[in-house]
């Protein structure tokens, strides 16, 4: 008997591209589904296309909240499903036939605790790019490969194209940080690998994601939500390296996201009131990883120290010794 599947699609301000996502997630080859649909108390009609499914659709069931950010829409979609895997696709994306079919067979063949595909981006003007992670099993330290290897580039950090068992995520009590808003799904996901004794990648790319206007806001959020996202993401950086023995050069996946963590929190101290709140902010920030980091850092590491050109902060890394 097939494995029920969880789906969680979190939704807001998404009605132009709902219906696509909702369409390829009820045509699955894989049939033991169910779809559970988060209305982020979207302000468009979100909510009305998700109830109008779940008439059609008895796999689908919808969860109403008021607007409390994508974490917590997808923490409900974990307190909600009833499966025994459980997979996350962002409501302006979707995915191929074979999607979820492809993740239950490696799961299952080779009993792993997760599961990894590709991913189609499709960027602004139509250009297709392809992310096609290699046929890999990695057992504990061979995790590695996964902050190592260039074919898991754009797919190892975002918590779509995978497919978790939700026994780990319920025992382990793991869940989305709300108060976190960047690289809040890596985090997840980071703790999630510690959890793991094996992983499976395959090369099917089935994830489709468009890049479009609203994917490209980048919004910096306040210092200590900057702050705290930063030294989370940190700790299981360090966690990560402790347990599946990475060497220093093989972070640069790790360092490059910690860096552009800090030019976030440089970018939130500047737009504090005045230079002695500034000043705390700076003192605050890890500039030991920062001077290690970029000594012996990569090249795109070097443009984030070129992009920090306010006076304000040149005079205090001189000051401090960083440049």
């Amino acid at each position: 008997m097939s494995r029920l599947v969880s789906i969680i699609v979190p939704c807001y301000k998404s009605e132009k591209y709902l219906n696509r996502c909702i369409t390829s997630l009820v045509t699955q080859q894989y049939s033991a589904i169910e779809v559970i649909l988060v209305d982020d108390g979207s302000p468009d009609r979100c909510g009305e296309i998700c109830e109008a499914w779940a008439l059609k659709d008895s796999r689908i069931r919808v969860v109403h909240q008021n607007n409390l950010g994508a974490s917590v829409s997808r923490n409900k979609g974990i307190e909600t499903a009833c499966g025994e895997y459980i997979c996350f696709v962002d409501s302006d994306d979707w995915v191929d036939s074979d999607y979820v079919s492809a993740l239950v067979d490696a799961i299952e063949m080779t009993k792993s605790d997760m599961a990894i595909s590709g991913r189609m981006m499709l960027r602004i003007g139509g250009k297709e790019e392809r992310y096609v992670p290699k046929n890999l099993y990695l057992k504990d330290e061979q995790i590695k490969e996964l902050f190592i290897d260039p074919s898991f580039d754009y797919v190892r950090g975002g918590p779509c194209g995978k497919l978790y068992k939700s026994e780990v995520i319920r025992k382990c009590k793991l869940a989305f940080i709300p108060d976190i808003h960047y690289l809040e799904d890596a985090i997840f996901v980071m703790n999630y690998l510690l959890k793991c004794r094996s992983i499976v990648s395959i090369p099917n790319v089935s994830y489709n994601y468009e890049l479009h206007e609203g994917s490209l806001v980048f919004t910096v959020h306040s210092f200590e939500t900057e702050s705290m996202g930063y030294w989370r993401f940190k700790e299981l950086a360090d966690l990560c390296a402790e347990k599946f023995r990475l060497q220093t050069q093989d972070r640069t996946w790790l360092n490059d996201n910690m860096l552009f963590m800090i030019h976030r929190q440089i970018s939130a101290a500047k737009e504090q009131k005045n230079i002695a709140e500034q000043a705390r902010s700076l003192n605050q920030i890890d500039w030991n990883f920062f001077k290690t980091a970029t000594k012996s850092g990569s090249f795109k590491q070097m443009i984030y120290i070129k992009t920090l050109v306010n006076p304000i902060f040149r005079f205090l890394r001189i000051v401090m010794g960083l440049i």
